[in-house]
């Protein structure tokens, strides 16, 4: 199993980055882990939410009742169409991952890149460019990105 820094920060980031340590194979080194959200897109499971709700809002209307979306529902909309990502600093680079919506840990890598990735945009917050997806990242995230990119020999 990959080994940790003890950079980590708090018990979300130690157990983020003990996920992330479980997905990487044994020779890889884990510096640090930020998250963000990746870019707007339209997804299947987004035109089903949508076509299921705009079905059951006309057979309520036809009824004679009224619905408006719960909460639950705006938020998997929302997860779906700006994806939780996960930004980890290794020994080989950097490692994109699909994250969990309740915990923001790693589920499964998506792929791999050099450290050589710049970020982009303001102070507060910032993206970078991933083969297809924009990772966007709050300032907290950016500052331990940057923190273990800093900590990392490559």
């Amino acid at each position: 199993m990959a080994t940790t820094t003890d950079a980590a920060q708090g018990r979300g980031q130690a157990k983020a980055l003990a996920a992330l340590a479980g997905l990487l194979g044994p020779d890889e080194r884990v510096y640090g882990y930020a998250f963000g959200r990746g870019h707007a897109r339209w997804t299947t499971p987004m035109k089903v939410m949508a076509v299921g709700f705009a079905v059951v809002f006309a057979v309520a209307v036809a009824l004679g009742s009224f619905l408006l979306p719960g909460g639950i529902l705006l938020a998997l909309f929302f997860n779906q169409m700006r994806p939780p990502r996960g930004i980890g600093v290794t020994s080989q680079g950097l490692v994109v991952t699909s994250c969990s919506i309740w915990s923001s840990r790693p589920k499964a890598v998506l792929g791999r890149y050099p450290l050589s990735v710049t970020l982009e945009g303001k102070l507060a917050k910032r993206t970078i460019q991933l083969g297809d997806d924009r990772v966007t990242f709050n300032s907290k995230n950016i500052e331990r990105l940057e923190n273990a990119v800093a900590a990392s020999p490559a």
